[in-house]
């Protein structure tokens, strides 16, 4: 990230990349119980190429205005001959890498930034550390869920509150952030709500994030009884399904609201979701939004918690030798899971070392929990998914091995950074198996007419492990298989 320290001679910065920018501020505190540090405070700013923006700071305000006070939808004029009177006022602006790759969904298409902030092109969204998100809606009854789960989209999470700010002894400073004109007139319009007599940058208020809400502890659908909310509350398949969805059109309708004639156009369904994801953690990385944290770890937990969606059978279910073969077989959805596993590893990646540890080792207690139930998942998937079609190799192991790979990836990266063993188990698990399973002792099973031995092949790194062997090295395969049939003449 970007930092500098603000004085009398600094006026901005110069050659800024297009795209999502964060500037986050922290304001001199004088009350006796924070005396060295004030408010942490977030303004978040899009700019497209050879733009050129200029903020005012306020101290009384504690907050950033267009210069000179114009029209929020005027365009401020800045020389040539200006810019190079305060060249050397400038600072360069490094391009980030981590940062990039933290926001680049946020950067293909910003709507579903303006949708939380219920912002526009034209103006600014600003966020502090007390920034509201509410818990998620606890249904009291399944009258009351039938009647309010089809309209949660894009609701604020809650009424928000205002804070104080904390007074700054700095005199006011002119904040400059060259990049010149923009090509792009069609952003430059927005629906007649926009348009205000205020004279300072419109922005959320800082008090409502309106980001898609879902009950988490409520993962059943609306007719679901008895058993089934059982089943229901430990795969949470499909409550992601409803989120994913409600994500995406809730994006689709705040487009609609903008009336500039603008279609989304994602790759994917879940790309609205992982938007959401990306922005939130912005805010619990930059600004130390502790529901923002909470709202990232929910999202975690409702991925890690989705069995069927990946393919995966019941923990007791009948084991996949068993299975005949004019079943159905199962219909996994792994594009979702690999690109939150891609997102989640470079997120990782710019925590502090010491985060979960020393500040936040409850909930590291959590996240290790989820995932350790997200590997128990893939396990069980990947074997049932080998099992059912071993007949076609080449067709069945491709959106398995890129699941494998992003799990892999994840795994070195949390190991290296926070000396997670997330595989440790599993490794543990190898090395009993192997001693047992040569000889006398190696798990055979009979399967159409012949008998199969159960193999593996372990000397192969995990990234390239086929997704047969991820299965066995899970113990999915080897281990149930030889609880099932063990006698080689049975």
């Amino acid at each position: 990230m970007v930092s500098a320290r603000i004085d009398t001679k600094f006026q901005g910065y110069k050659d800024v990349p297009p795209g999502l920018h964060c500037l986050t501020w922290q304001a001199a505190s004088h009350s006796e119980e924070m005396i060295t540090t004030g408010l942490r405070t977030a303004l978040f700013l899009y700019t497209s190429s050879e733009q050129t923006v200029a903020r005012e700071y306020h101290q009384r305000a504690d907050a950033w205005h267009t210069i000179g006070h114009v029209d929020d939808h005027a365009d401020v004029i800045v020389s040539p001959e200006y810019l190079e009177t305060i060249e050397r006022q400038l600072a360069p602006y490094a391009s980030d890498p981590p940062w990039r790759s933290l926001v680049i969904r946020l950067n293909t298409n910003p709507i579903t930034f303006y949708r939380v902030f219920q912002c526009t092109s034209n103006t600014d969204a600003s966020c502090d550390s007390f920034s509201s998100l509410a818990e998620h809606e606890d249904f009291t009854s399944d009258q009351e869920l039938r009647q309010t789960f089809p309209k949660q989209q894009g609701i604020p999470l809650s009424s928000g509150t205002t804070h104080p700010r904390t007074q700054d002894a700095r005199d006011d400073v002119n904040i400059l952030v060259e990049g010149a004109h923009s090509d792009h007139e069609s952003d430059k319009t927005s629906s007649s709500d926009d348009h205000s007599s205020s004279t300072h940058i419109p922005h959320s208020g800082m008090d409502q994030l309106h980001f898609t809400p879902f009950p988490l502890q409520r993962s059943w659908p609306p007719e679901a009884r008895g058993i089934e909310r059982t089943r229901y509350s430990q795969d949470k398949s499909w409550l992601l399904d409803q989120v994913i969805k409600r994500a995406q059109a809730a994006d689709h309708a705040y487009a609609r609201s903008l009336a500039r004639g603008n279609t989304i156009n994602d790759s994917a369904e879940h790309d609205a979701l992982l938007r959401e994801m990306e922005l939130v953690f912005v805010l619990f990385q930059q600004v130390n939004n502790a529901d923002a944290c909470n709202h990232w770890l929910a999202l975690i937990t409702l991925f890690c918690r989705t069995a069927s969606r990946l393919g995966a059978p019941e923990i007791y279910a009948m084991h996949p030798c068993e299975w005949q073969p004019e079943l159905p077989d199962h219909a996994p959805q792994l594009e979702a899971h690999i690109a939150f596993l891609q997102l989640l590893t470079t997120q990782m990646r710019v925590l502090h070392e010491n985060l979960w540890t020393d500040q936040l080792p409850v909930e590291q207690d959590r996240l290790l929990t989820d995932l350790a139930e997200l590997r128990s998942n893939m396990a069980r998937a990947l074997g049932a998914y080998a099992a059912t079609h071993k007949d076609s190799p080449s067709l069945a192991y491709q959106p398995h091995d890129k699941l494998i790979h992003a799990w892999s990836a994840f795994s070195a990266t949390t190991k290296d950074r926070f000396q997670w063993t997330l595989d440790a188990s599993l490794d543990e698990e190898t090395e009993a198996l192997n001693e047992v399973e040569h000889g006398e002792d190696a798990p055979v099973f009979r399967k159409s007419g012949g008998i199969f031995k159960a193999h593996t092949r372990l000397n192969k790194a995990p990234a390239k492990l086929r997704a047969y062997d991820y299965a066995e090295r899970n113990g999915y395969v080897r281990g149930l298989v030889k609880e099932i049939i063990h006698d080689a003449g049975r």
